[in-house]
């Protein structure tokens, strides 16, 4: 019975640092490149398929979903 009672303190243990560490240490993050950090694209490109000749993109950034930053690799 005491094996038990340690098994399920230690195992408590762990699941709360898994789920508390990544609160108190968060990942290291980078401004976005492409928004730099505004988190809103305006942009332009060509694109022979669209009908005025222009790609655009205008609005929140798909490469850090409107939050400005990203997670360093």
């Amino acid at each position: 019975m005491d094996q038990l009672g340690i098994v399920l303190i230690v195992g408590v243990l762990v699941i709360s640092a898994w789920i508390l560490i990544p609160r108190i240490f968060p990942h290291p993050q980078m401004v976005c490149t492409r928004c730099e950090g505004t988190g809103a694209v305006d942009e332009k490109w060509p694109n022979p398929d669209e009908p005025s000749g222009w790609h655009e993109l205008k609005g929140q950034c798909p490469k850090c979903d409107g939050k400005g930053k990203v997670k360093a690799a």
